[in-house]
This record gives C-alpha cells, sequence and structure tokens, in this order.
C-alpha cells in the first residue's frame, strides 16, 4: 500500500480560467485539445443549455450558447473527433441527441430514436461510429459516414448508466452493477443483437401516440434488421 501526504494549502493551484456561463448545475463537460490550435471546453446544464467556450489569453472566453438546447437536463456533451470533427454532440433527458456546428453554434442535426433519457453517447476513435445509450434499455450506434444511420440496436433488459469503445468493443456499464461488451458492427454490415419483437413494436405504439403514426406503425412492418428512417445531418427540431 502506498501512503502519501495531501499537499498543504500553500500548493493549491488557482485556477487558469474561470467562467459562470449557466444558470444552474454544471452536468456535464468536455475539453477540447487542439483543433487548429485552438482549445474549447462545451459544458451543459439543468438549466438545458449548452455552452461551448474557447481559451483565448489564458482565459475563458464564451463562442456560443444555445440556451434551450434542449427541452430537458442535460446529461452529456461530446466534442466529435476524425469524420465528426466540427461537430458538438448533447444529449439529455428529453430522449433526444442533437448535433451542433462547433463554429457557430447552429443546429446540424437531431437524432430521435430513444424513447426515454440518453444516459450517456461516446465515438470511435475515427468517428466513424457514434454510440448512444438510454433509460429505455437500448444502445444504438450510428454510422456517421452516412448520414448517421443506425446500424446497431442492442436491447438490454436493463438500464444503461456509462459507455465507452475500445478496441473497436462497445463496454456499458448497466445501475444492476453489470458490465457488457459488444464488437463494433464491421464495415457494410448492419448487426442488431437479438430482440423480442413483440415487446420492441409495443415501446413504438407507446411512443407513436398520434393517428396518423399508429396508422403508419401499422402500415410498415420492420423487420427485426432495419429501422427508422434517420435523421439527416440537415435536419433540425420539428415545430408543432
Amino acid at each position: 500500500m502506498l501512503l502519501h501526504a495531501l499537499p498543504g494549502k500553500q500548493h493549491a493551484v488557482s485556477p487558469q480560467g474561470c467562467l459562470p456561463c449557466h444558470h444552474g448545475v454544471v452536468t456535464t463537460v468536455d475539453f477540447c485539445g487542439n483543433i487548429n490550435g485552438v482549445s474549447y471546453v462545451a459544458s451543459g446544464g439543468s438549466d438545458y443549455a449548452v455552452v461551448v467556450s474557447h481559451v483565448a489569453g489564458g482565459q475563458l472566453r464564451v463562442l456560443w450558447s444555445q440556451k434551450d438546447a434542449h427541452a430537458g437536463v442535460i446529461t452529456r456533451v461530446l466534442f466529435g473527433v476524425g469524420m465528426a470533427c466540427g461537430v458538438v454532440y448533447s444529449a439529455a433527458r428529453d430522449h433526444v441527441v442533437r448535433l451542433w456546428s462547433l463554429k457557430n453554434g447552429d443546429l446540424v442535426g437531431s437524432l430521435n430514436f430513444h424513447m426515454e433519457k440518453v444516459v450517456d453517447v461516446c465515438q470511435s476513435p475515427d468517428g466513424r461510429f457514434f454510440v448512444s445509450a438510454s433509460a429505455d434499455d437500448s444502445i444504438l450506434v450510428y454510422d456517421v459516414s452516412d448520414a448517421y444511420r443506425v446500424v446497431m440496436r442492442v436491447e438490454c433488459d436493463e438500464e444503461p448508466s456509462c459507455l465507452a469503445i475500445v478496441n473497436n468493443m462497445v463496454c456499458c456499464g448497466f445501475c444492476s452493477g453489470g458490465i457488457r461488451f459488444w464488437p463494433l458492427p464491421s464495415l457494410g454490415i448492419h448487426y442488431v443483437s437479438p430482440v423480442c419483437y413483440k415487446q420492441h413494436r409495443v415501446q413504438l405504439q407507446k411512443r407513436n401516440r398520434s393517428p396518423e403514426r399508429r396508422c403508419c406503425c401499422r402500415r410498415r412492418r420492420w423487420p427485426i434488421a432495419s429501422f427508422p428512417p434517420h435523421v439527416g445531418m440537415n435536419s433540425g427540431p420539428k415545430n408543432e
């Protein structure tokens, strides 16, 4: 066992930057070390806002702020890498994952596949795959190179709590205390874990309450390996 003495108060380190940018609890942050020589910090809060700041002159300065980014508490913000460089992801308790332009904060896409709060998101090191986990007991893998089409769905039968990708494997922790992992889909292969199709249809019917959507569900009998139409990069939130 290694025992170390805690440093005294005289060794306390002052923060390099300090910026009050939320009207509530900051629930998530992410740091991007170097994009074209600039460092960025993204944050989300209980005020439903997403804020992106950049480091200028050793101080944090707000680059843009979306005060009503979501209709619920922000659970995760994440800077895109590789293929998704220039994108800021945000997930929230309103069931939605949104994609923002790092440059100006414009909404460039929304992923509306989950039925409960999104608890965590992650991405592959090259940015090719984006993964979201939700309290609806599902994990979704999106192909960034194909306009964020869902290429893998995992029904877990218990609530996920956190996600990570290591060596082309999706690792997920659960509220029950367990950990599971799955391989990312191979290029050109769409994969779905075994699911109870009848149960999934019941969940979809509960979600789609409007008569028009229920009719659509009855007409289209999606096979297990199919998914609802993806929401592309150019789509934004619908004004209802």
